[in-house]
């Protein structure tokens, strides 16, 4: 009696009823994908407040362009809005003076009204009541000072000096010409008046010390 041979495993699938070869691509399941923000490997993420405190030395430089630091040099634009302020002041100073003409009992010669309006632009930053600044550099928050930092608050001398130029003929257009030609300079911003008097004009802010309390402390 003969044995019949073993069937190969390529006969048994050929059969019925037998069960075809377990498909282990498909008996693996692939990991479902994490949701976005669960998972241990998911990104931190972090919400700043716009409104936060914490310094920031990515911040761009020109956030800060507009803001007026106390104690640093005035820009040229401040200082020609402050003239023009006092400008107007001096020139309204004198139309009060003229006035008084009107009042019968009152003859004031016309050429006392530029006077007046002259000595306002010669002292207008050393007057006490105006606390050393000026009606246009109070408006636009300068103030000059000598180069120590002294207010001219009482300071006359150089109050006087750095002024005076101004009420010369063409001066003043002088004065604005070397003020525009040195406004780019990294030297602080100076015109020919603060030269002489050793001032300068700052944003103010700053407790500014006085002359008297000055003298007071070399003595």
């Amino acid at each position: 009696m003969t044995e019949d041979p073993p069937k190969s495993h390529s006969d048994s699938e050929g059969q019925p009823g037998s069960l075809p070869p377990p498909d282990v691509a498909k008996s693996v399941r692939p990991p479902s994908p994490a949701v976005s923000g669960s998972g241990p490997d998911a990104p931190l993420k972090v919400s700043v407040d716009p409104d936060s405190s914490a310094d920031d030395p990515d911040l761009p430089v020109a956030a800060h362009v507009n803001r007026q630091v106390p104690g640093a040099d005035a820009t040229l634009g401040n200082r020609l809005l402050a003239a023009l302020i006092d400008g107007i002041v001096a020139a309204g100073l004198a139309w009060a003076v003229q006035l008084l003409n009107i009042l019968p009992f009152i003859e004031i010669g016309s050429q006392l009204s530029w006077v007046v309006a002259a000595g306002y632009l010669i002292s207008r930053d050393s007057l006490s009541f105006l606390q050393g600044q000026s009606v246009g550099k109070r408006a636009m928050k300068l103030q000059a000072v000598t180069t120590e930092g002294v207010s001219l608050e009482g300071n006359w001398r150089p109050g006087l000096i750095r002024n005076a130029i101004l009420v010369i003929p063409l001066c003043s257009l002088v004065e604005l010409i070397v003020l525009f030609t040195r406004q780019d300079s990294p030297k602080p911003l100076l015109r020919l008046g603060d030269e002489w008097a050793n001032t300068k004009v700052i944003n103010a802010g700053l407790d500014v010390p006085k002359a008297e309390k000055e003298q007071a402390d070399q003595n």
